[in-house]
Parts: structure tokens; C-alpha cells; sequence
């Protein structure tokens, strides 16, 4: 459990208050999941300020009509999970994190984060720095989504995220794309999918 880099990268939001350092070493707890492991956020689990010390995750949800699984993001080690409260689940849509391979988080529990806002007025603030950080993420990827044709989106995303496919299946990548599986197969293959 690395605290030093866990209060180093929070640290990097927001000049940290005098004894907020020491609070988050008695507070902060690991939490590992499996490979393969899912985890339901209708009952969000104690991830409270979550920071992904090793491994990959992939946040998505399901359509409940379809029982479609739609990534929304893949996090990283050396990044902090989207604020709890920041989620926003849409109505009727589930939301879960998979574990891509075995993976270990460094979290507090909502007892504490709630208390921290309490005694560090600061927290407030770095607590909305880090909604903004996954809501200008989740933004930038919207556009993308929206403005890049299948291949530039394909490009950014082995440049962003380099590795991937040897250990991400290609459904999630595409879902994650927003292009269909077969299309990408077709772009990875260097061949132009058929109209």
C-alpha cells in the first residue's frame, strides 16, 4: 500500500491542509478486487476518494431493455475513480465496475469522507477538482464520440491507450468507441469495413 503516492497525486489538486496528510494515513484502507471481479455501484461499495494503485478497471452500465453492457470508461492505475456522487445513473440504467485484471485501490470510507469536509474546508474544493477532472474526461470523450470518424477515434485510443488489446476485449474497446465490433476488427486489420 503506497500512501506516499496516493497523498502525492491528491496533493497535485490542491495544496493539502496541515494534518490532512496524517488523517488520510490512518484513514486510507486497500481494497483488492479479483480479475474479472464486477462490482455493482446501485450499493456503492466503500470507495470513497478511490485511487487505483495497480491495475485496470472498466466502468460501464447496462441497458435494462437490452441488457446491453456499455463501457463508459476505462481507469487506469495512478487515477482516482470518479467521485461517487458524481456517477449520475440514469433512470432504469445500472451502473458496475469490472476489475480487467486483478487490481488494488487505496479508498476511505464515506464515514470519513464526510467528516473530512468537516475539519478541512479544503476538501470541499478538492473534492470538486476531482468532479471535474472525470466530467472534463467524460466530456472530451462525448466529443470525440461525436466529431472523430471510427479510425481517428481508434488512433487516439491505442495512442491513449496503449497495451489494451492484449488483455481488453475487443466488445468493451468497441462499446467504449462507440463503433460496432466488427468494424473495428475491419480497422485493426487495416482493411475498410463494407458499406
Amino acid at each position: 500500500m503506497n500512501i506516499k503516492n496516493y497523498i502525492t497525486r491528491f496533493g497535485s489538486l490542491h495544496q493539502l491542509p496541515i494534518g490532512l496528510e496524517s488523517y488520510l494515513q490512518i484513514a486510507l484502507k486497500a481494497i483488492r478486487f479479483k480479475k474479472r471481479q464486477k462490482i455493482s455501484l446501485a450499493i456503492p461499495p466503500e470507495l470513497f476518494l478511490g485511487f487505483l494503485e495497480r491495475g485496470t478497471l472498466r466502468l460501464y452500465q447496462i441497458d435494462p431493455e437490452t441488457h446491453q453492457e456499455h463501457t463508459l470508461e476505462f481507469l487506469r492505475s495512478g487515477h482516482f475513480l470518479p467521485p461517487s456522487l458524481e456517477f449520475g445513473i440514469p433512470d432504469g440504467k445500472s451502473l458496475y465496475l469490472q476489475a480487467l485484471e486483478d487490481c488494488e485501490l487505496l479508498a476511505i470510507s464515506e464515514q470519513h469522507f464526510r467528516y473530512l469536509a468537516k475539519i478541512f474546508e479544503e476538501c470541499t474544493l478538492i473534492y470538486q477538482l476531482l468532479s471535474n477532472q472525470h466530467l472534463m474526461r467524460q466530456f472530451q470523450h462525448n466529443q470525440q464520440l461525436k466529431t472523430l470518424s471510427a479510425k481517428e477515434r481508434l488512433a487516439l485510443f491505442n495512442k491513449e491507450y496503449p497495451g489494451f488489446f492484449a488483455f481488453v476485449s475487443t466488445t468493451h474497446i468497441s462499446s467504449f468507441l462507440g463503433i460496432h465490433r466488427n468494424t473495428l476488427n475491419f480497422l485493426r486489420n487495416g482493411k475498410a469495413p463494407k458499406a
